[in-house]
C-alpha cells in the first residue's frame, strides 16, 4: 500500500475511536436495571465528578500543586512555568494548559499524575514518541484530555448525578484508582 496522511491517519483514527466508544457504552449500560451503587464506589465516582467540573484555579494551591507536578512529569529537570513554550512540548495546544483544561477540570491532570507515577515506563514511551516529528506525532496532553473526557461521558460523570445512573458495573469504582487505572489502560 502508499503512503497514509497525516489527515487519512485522524479520520482513521477518529472512526476507530467513535466505534470503541458506542461499543463500550453499549456494553457498560448492557442489562440496565435500577440498583443502588455501593456507598464507597459512589463516593469514589462523586469525586471523579468534582474534579471533571472543577475548573483550574491559580488559587487554589491543591491546584497548582497538581500543575506542577504534571510539568516535572514532563520536565524532570525542568524549572516549572505557567505559561511556557514547554507546555506545547508536551501536547498542549497553547503554552499556557489551563486553556486546556476547561472542559476536563482538574481530573485530566490527575489522570496523566497518576499514569507518570504508576507506570512511568509506559508514560516515558509515550512522552518520548511525542517528541518525533511533527507530522508523526500525536499531542500527549490533548489525547489525555480527550481520553478522560470519554471515560467521564461513558461512565455518565458529566452531569453529577452518578447515583441515578444505571450501569452495571459502577461497584468496580469502589477502589478509588480504578478511573485512573482505565485511563491508563486506554492510553
Amino acid at each position: 500500500g502508499g503512503k497514509v496522511t497525516l489527515s487519512q491517519g485522524l479520520k482513521a483514527a477518529s472512526s476507530i475511536w467513535s466505534s470503541m466508544s458506542k461499543g463500550a457504552t453499549s456494553l457498560i449500560h448492557q442489562g440496565k436495571s435500577k440498583r443502588k451503587i455501593n456507598a464507597k464506589a459512589l463516593d469514589s465516582l462523586m469525586n471523579i465528578s468534582d474534579a471533571l467540573s472543577s475548573a483550574f484555579d491559580d488559587s487554589d494551591q491543591e491546584h497548582m500543586r497538581l500543575l506542577r507536578d504534571v510539568y516535572t512529569c514532563f520536565f524532570p529537570d525542568g524549572t516549572f512555568s505557567l505559561v511556557s513554550a514547554k507546555w506545547k512540548e508536551a501536547g498542549w495546544q497553547e503554552p499556557d494548559p489551563r486553556k486546556g483544561l476547561k472542559t476536563s477540570g482538574i481530573l485530566a491532570l490527575q489522570c496523566i499524575r497518576y499514569m507518570h507515577e504508576h507506570n512511568a515506563a509506559k508514560f516515558q514511551q509515550l512522552v518520548t514518541a511525542n517528541k518525533g516529528s511533527t507530522k508523526t506525532k500525536y499531542p500527549f496532553a490533548v489525547v489525555a484530555v480527550n481520553v478522560t473526557l470519554v471515560l467521564a461521558e461513558l461512565l455518565s460523570l458529566k452531569n453529577g448525578k452518578v447515583e441515578d445512573s444505571q450501569i452495571g458495573c459502577l461497584d468496580l469504582f469502589a477502589d478509588e484508582k480504578t478511573f485512573f487505572y482505565i485511563f491508563v489502560t486506554c492510553f
